[in-house]
C-alpha cells in the first residue's frame, strides 16, 4: 500500500555577484484555477478546470480524463463555476480531484519575498511568515538595495542594482511575520528593508495506509490508496515510497490508528522530509464503509482538504465485531487487533510457531512476537498488550509480557536477560503475577483469580519502569495490579542498547497491541 502525500521544502543555493533588474519588471501572477461543472443538455456533465471561455464555446480540462474537452455554446445548457471541492467530488470522483489540488498546490508554490522589519541583538523580524510560505528552520538570502542605475545622458533610470549580502535562518514562524538568525558572516550590520528571498518549495506527497479504527489496513482503503498514489503520478507528483514510510514508523514507534491524528501525521510527514499527507480511516456500519481522507500540510499542521467516499469493506474490518472473545470491557479502542487477518504493526516480528486464531495470537513455550527495534531502554514509551485465559487447565499457559530478550533460558524455558511480567493462569499457582529476571519465581505481586479478559501495561519515563496489570481490562480499578521499577538500569544491570526489545509470549491468547511514544 502505499504512503500519504509529504511535502518537502527545498532552498535553493544563492550566488554572491549583484543583480540587476529592471526598474518596470513587475512580478506576474496567474489567476486562480478554476473547478467548474459543465451541465450539457444531454443530462450529462463534466467537472474540470476552466481554461478558456468565449462567446460561441467553452474549454475546460476534465478531471477524470485529464484531456481538454470543448463544449459549443448549443450543447451546454449552464456552467457552474467555482465549485466546491465537496461537489467536484461529488460529480467526478475523490482521487482526480485530489491530484488536481495537489498538483497546483505544486504548481503555485510561489519564491517567497518580503523584508526586515526589525533588527535586534539576537533575532531579526520578518514581515512574511507561514501564510506566505516560510518554513521553520528554513533559510532565506538578504539583499540589499544598492540604488539606480541611470544613463547619464538622459538620466533615465535603466536598472536598480541588488546586492547579496547575508543570509538568515528562520527560527520561528508566525502566520504573518517570523523571526530569523544570521548564518555565517555576523559582521554584517543588518537593516530595517533589506530584502529577504527563497526558492519556492517543491512538493512532495506521502499518501498513508488508509486503515479501520484498529489500525488495520482493509481491502476498500487500500484500493482508494493505490487509487489516489496513481492518480498522483500521473499528475507527475512526487510521491514518498511505501518502504520509507514503515520505516519512519518503527523510528517513531507510532500507531496507524494515530495517523488521522493531525499532529501524528505532521510527525511522520516531517521524518519523510514531506510538506503534506495525505490519511485517512475506514469507518465500517454493518455491510458499508466510509473512508474519512485528510490532505494535511506538514509544516502549519492545517487540513487543506478533508471529504469521504465509500468503499468496500475488507475481511479485517467485518471481523472485528465489538464484543468477540478477547475484546474485552472497552479499553481495545485505538489498539491493533491481533489474529484472523490482521497484519502484525509493521514495527513487530513474531519467531515460529505463532498461530493466528479467529479471536488473537497464541503461542506456547518459547515462541514470542518481538519489537524490531531493539533500543528501548534508550526511549520512552507505554507498551499495552491484551490477553484473554479462558479457564482451561489444558489450553491456558503461563505468559510473559516484558522488556529485553525475548529469547527464552535454555535451564528455565524463561525470557532470558529481560524484565517480563510473569502471568499464571487461574489454574496454576492460584493466578500469580511476578516480576520475573530470566529465572523460575520471581517476585510475587499479586494475583488474578479469574479467568477473563486482562490488560498487561509497561511504561518506561527516564529510568523508572512501572509494570502494571489492568484486571478484567476494564480501566483503572481497586484490584489492579502494580510494580514499580525507581532504576532501571541498575535493577537490570545487562540491559544495554541493543538487547531491549518489548515482546510478549507464552500460554495466553493475545488479543490487542499497541505501543505509544511518550517523547
Amino acid at each position: 500500500m502505499r504512503l500519504p502525500l509529504v511535502i518537502l521544502v527545498v532552498v535553493a543555493g544563492f550566488t554572491s555577484a549583484p543583480a540587476l533588474s529592471a526598474p518596470d519588471d513587475k512580478a506576474t501572477s496567474k489567476p486562480k484555477p478554476v473547478l467548474v461543472k459543465v451541465n450539457l443538455k444531454s443530462g450529462k456533465w463534466f467537472v474540470g478546470e476552466l481554461m478558456k471561455e468565449g462567446p460561441g464555446e467553452t474549454t475546460i480540462l476534465d478531471l477524470k480524463s485529464g484531456k481538454e474537452r470543448v463544449f459549443r455554446k448549443w450543447e451546454a445548457v449552464d456552467l457552474d463555476r467555482d465549485i466546491s471541492d465537496a461537489t467536484a467530488i461529488r460529480y467526478s470522483d475523490l482521487q482526480s480531484v485530489l491530484a488536481w489540488k495537489i498538483s497546483k498546490l505544486a504548481a503555485g508554490r510561489a519564491p517567497v519575498e518580503g523584508k526586515i522589519a526589525k533588527v535586534t541583538t539576537s533575532v531579526v523580524y520578518l514581515n512574511v511568515g507561514a501564510d506566505h510560505g516560510v518554513a521553520s528552520d528554513q533559510t532565506m538570502d538578504v539583499f540589499r538595495d544598492e540604488g539606480a542605475v541611470t544613463d547619464p545622458d538622459t538620466g533615465k533610470v535603466l536598472a536598480r542594482e541588488r546586492s547579496r549580502i547575508a543570509s538568515v535562518q528562520i527560527v520561528e514562524v508566525k502566520p504573518s511575520y517570523s523571526k530569523a538568525r544570521m548564518v555565517g558572516d555576523l559582521e554584517i550590520k543588518l537593516a530595517v528593508g533589506d530584502e529577504v528571498e527563497a526558492a519556492a518549495r517543491p512538493i512532495r506527497v506521502a499518501v498513508f495506509p488508509l486503515v479501520d479504527t484498529e489500525g488495520n489496513e482493509t481491502t476498500g482503503g487500500t484500493a482508494l490508496a493505490e487509487d489516489l498514489t496513481t492518480a498522483l503520478v500521473d499528475k507527475k507528483v512526487p510521491v514518498v515510497e511505501r518502504s520509507l514510510f514503515d520505516k519512519a514508523m518503527k523510528e517513531l514507534v507510532i500507531q496507524r490508528t494515530g495517523l488521522f491524528d493531525q499532529k501524528t501525521a505532521q510527525r511522520v510527514g516531517k521524518q519523510l522530509g514531506a510538506s503534506a499527507v495525505l490519511t485517512g480511516k475506514v469507518v465500517a456500519r454493518g455491510r458499508s464503509a466510509t473512508a474519512y481522507v485528510r490532505l494535511i500540510d506538514v509544516e502549519s499542521g492545517r487540513v487543506l482538504l478533508a471529504s469521504s467516499k465509500s468503499v468496500a469493506v475488507s475481511a479485517a474490518t467485518a471481523d472485528a465485531k465489538p464484543g468477540a472473545a478477547g475484546a474485552g470491557t472497552g479499553s481495545t479502542k485505538g489498539m491493533y487487533r491481533l489474529g484472523g487477518r490482521a497484519r502484525l504493526p509493521v514495527y513487530f516480528e513474531r519467531s515460529d510457531k505463532v498461530l493466528a486464531e479467529r479471536d488473537g495470537l497464541r503461542m506456547n513455550g518459547r515462541y514470542y512476537v518481538r519489537t524490531k527495534q531493539r533500543d528501548f531502554l534508550k526511549r520512552d514509551f507505554r507498551f499495552e498488550v491484551v490477553y484473554q485465559y479462558k479457564g482451561d487447565k489444558g489450553a491456558d499457559g503461563i505468559a510473559w509480557v516484558g522488556i529485553g530478550e525475548a529469547d527464552r533460558d535454555t535451564a528455565y524455558n524463561e525470557p532470558g536477560k529481560s524484565v517480563a511480567l510473569r502471568m499464571h493462569p487461574p489454574k496454576l499457582a492460584g493466578g500469580g503475577v511476578s516480576i520475573s529476571q530470566g529465572r523460575v519465581g520471581g517476585t510475587t505481586i499479586g494475583r488474578i483469580p479469574n479467568a477473563g479478559t486482562h490488560k498487561a501495561i509497561i511504561e518506561k519515563r527516564g529510568e523508572v519502569v512501572t509494570l502494571m496489570i489492568d484486571v478484567d481490562n476494564d480501566g483503572p480499578s481497586d484490584d489492579d495490579i502494580e510494580k514499580t521499577i525507581p532504576d532501571i538500569s541498575a535493577f537490570a544491570p545487562h540491559f544495554h542498547g541493543k538487547n531491549t526489545h518489548l515482546f510478549f509470549g507464552g500460554g495466553a491468547l493475545f488479543t490487542h497491541a499497541r505501543l505509544t511514544s511518550l517523547k
